[in-house]
């Protein structure tokens, strides 16, 4: 309670390890906290699964998961540095661009962090659901997933939320949202196949100071009291959704909605109080939504140059060249376009016939 306490109020965002071993036990200390960060390994090879009932009291009776995350090392002491050191590179970067908003809150900043996690690298990645309504919202074993600080860089250069239909990267910092809720839409274009979507709800777990004697406070005669668990949910509707996507853990103080491939399509995100505590101050909310889509390729003569027609203004694009398609394809340069076309001249010699692959960059 102690560590979630300085987590809180202490803006501190504390990382910490479990145990290496697949058949060993979450940390009952460190690694069960609600505010800090917990991490395994990408392996799978450290303990994991649900908290223990010994240590949710105040209401709460077992039911989470940990860890949070996992890293690509060969022991948790390793990948917990290695989050460790992408949790400072986030802290540096909003620090560099004077946002006070994502330095002066750890809930926003785990937002962040887990929201940019990548599930590519297991096949067997689930957080379970019941009827559409995930009850858990990481998976067992690997959390929100691998750690990939570019794709945090890429939430924290989107900025903050502003009203209208959400960017696809950005971050939001919800305040008193009390007995209410706050709703986003966002646009999947038609042309694209579909669109992984990632969204993180972070709040704090609260805990109160209590001195056995006010008057004359000593440390050793501190209590740290954990208030009622505020109980939010998260909700995705619309687009060619039968039934909304909901994320609503009752014993968590995170909500996690991943849908692999989603539909084009017009949907609403939406932030709910489930508690009933009117007093309920903040909540950080993260997302990332990146496009599938197969490569275009268009074969040119470089000096005429090219123009890329029916793309998404505001979308990054990457163009990658290759003489002849046997040979591998190289990295030239990106653009974000204005408007549905774009002209491109190709840096290639000229007259020469080159292949070129558009790709969006996610």
């Amino acid at each position: 309670n102690r560590y979630d306490f300085v987590a809180s109020t202490g803006n501190v965002l504390m990382v910490a390890g479990v145990n290496n071993g697949s058949g060993t036990v979450v940390p009952t200390i460190w690694g069960q906290s609600y505010n800090g960060v917990t991490v395994g390994r990408t392996s799978g090879g450290h303990s994991s699964g649900d908290t223990l009932s010994t240590y949710e009291v105040y209401g709460i009776t077992g039911g989470r998961t940990k860890p949070d995350i996992v890293a690509p090392e060969t022991a948790t002491s390793y990948s917990t540095g290695q989050v460790a050191s992408g949790a400072t590179y986030i802290y540096g970067l909003a620090d560099s661009q004077d946002d006070t908003t994502i330095t002066e809150n750890t809930d926003l900043q785990k937002a962040i962090l887990l929201a940019g996690a990548t599930k590519e690298e297991f096949p067997s990645w689930l957080n379970n659901s019941m009827d559409n309504t995930v009850v858990q919202p990481l998976d067992d074993t690997f959390g929100a997933g691998e750690m990939n600080v570019f794709n945090s860089h890429r939430i924290i250069e989107a900025g903050a939320y502003s009203g209208g239909n959400l960017g696809y990267h950005g971050w939001d910092r919800i305040g008193s949202l009390g007995n209410s809720s706050v709703s986003y839409s966002f646009v999947i274009p038609e042309q694209v196949e579909s669109a992984e979507v990632n969204v993180m709800l972070c709040w704090y777990r609260e805990i109160t100071e209590q001195y056995s004697n006010p008057r004359n406070p000593q440390p050793e005669q501190i209590a740290y009291i954990p208030t009622d668990l505020a109980d939010l949910r998260i909700e995705l509707s619309g687009g060619d959704l039968t039934t909304p996507i909901v994320s609503d853990s009752s014993v968590d103080n995170l909500e996690h909605i991943h849908v692999a491939a989603l539909s084009p399509g017009t949907y609403q995100l939406t932030v709910m109080n489930n508690s009933g505590l009117a007093n309920l101050t903040d909540a950080a909310l993260a997302w990332r939504i990146n496009m599938n889509e197969p490569d275009l390729i268009q074969t040119v003569v470089s000096d005429l140059g090219i123009e890329f027609g029916d793309l998404i203004p505001g979308m990054r694009y990457e163009v990658w060249e290759s003489a002849d398609l046997s040979s591998p394809f190289t990295f030239v340069e990106y653009f974000t376009p204005t408007a549905s076309t774009h002209t491109w001249a190709a840096p290639s010699t000229t007259g020469d016939r080159h292949f070129y692959r558009l790709k969006f960059w996610n």
